[in-house]
């Protein structure tokens, strides 16, 4: 009788391992499919982060918008850089009005190294948008952003940067 009953349970232990199995593998599928949705939408998110404006001939704005880690940074930074000759450009005007208050460390030190990158390549950059809750936090972060000209607003800025070009808006 106990082989019997081994042989009822063993058809049924062998249908739980299959279902199980098959469970397994739709979880892989989905696991996949997940991690390539996620990578299609990291990918959109960095292009539409922080675009390139170019607004008047020789000056671009690039937004800066929410947190910046490490990677993210390094994105801006390098598509920044190398899109910059293409549109001729002599002045970057980086608007931090969209940067998230909370500006970290690893933001400002970023914000000084683009800034610094573009000088390399003989383009000035200018920073706008900085309130007085985020010039504090600058401040004290201890990073020196004095040799960047600075703005309360994304108009004077273009003002400046016209100025600074020997033109005008008329």
């Amino acid at each position: 009788m106990d082989t019997a009953l081994l042989s009822i349970t063993h058809p049924i232990d062998n249908i739980h391992e299959l279902s199980r199995k098959k469970e397994s593998e739709q979880i892989k599928q989905l696991e996949v499919m997940v991690e390539h949705k996620t990578k299609e939408l990291r990918d959109l998110v960095k292009q539409l982060s922080s675009p390139i404006i170019p607004v008047l001939e020789g000056i671009v704005v690039v937004p800066l918008l929410g947190k910046y880690d490490e990677e993210r940074s390094e994105d801006l930074i390098v598509n920044t850089l190398y899109n910059l000759p293409q549109y001729q450009a002599n002045f970057l005007v980086l608007d931090l009005t969209g940067l998230d208050m909370e500006v970290s460390q690893y933001t400002a030190n970023f914000i000084e190294k683009i800034g610094a990158a573009a000088s390399l390549i003989g383009i000035k950059t200018i920073l706008v948008g900085i309130s007085a809750e985020m010039g504090i936090t600058l401040t004290q972060s201890g990073i020196n952003l004095s040799k960047f000209e600075c703005f309360r607003t994304l108009q004077h800025g273009i003002h400046h940067a016209l100025a600074e070009a020997g033109k005008s808006i008329v």
